[in-house]
């Protein structure tokens, strides 16, 4: 099934938006987001805040709730990867077929 949206071109991209998705790995779903001008860094920003969390990876990936500040982290980890699946399905946006991502996450 083809993508809803088109992911946009670096010619439908903002000077800015165009670098600053040159600095990331080169994820569907960021070019999507970057689609939405005002929502990028946004978006980024708020991913920073919830992958850089007082959770560790090993914590997040393992959902264990260990007081009230881990359990809101865990909440919001869980919502806004819940969100991002959301918008790539309802944009249809195609996954990589490879893995992209070396190291630790990117943070806006």
């Amino acid at each position: 099934m083809p993508p809803t949206i088109p992911l946009p071109t670096d010619d439908e991209l903002a000077p800015e938006h165009r670098e600053l998705l040159a600095t990331m790995p080169p994820l569907n779903v960021f070019r999507m987001v970057a689609g939405s001008p005002r929502a990028l860094r946004p978006f980024l920003g708020l991913g920073g805040a919830v992958l850089s969390s007082a959770l560790d990876a090993p914590r997040r990936e393992l959902v264990v709730r260990y007081g009230p500040r881990e359990a809101a982290d865990v909440i919001l980890l869980a919502s806004y990867y819940n969100m991002v699946s959301r918008f790539l399905e309802s944009t249809r946006v195609e996954i990589e077929d490879q893995p992209l991502l070396n190291g630790p996450t990117p943070v806006g």
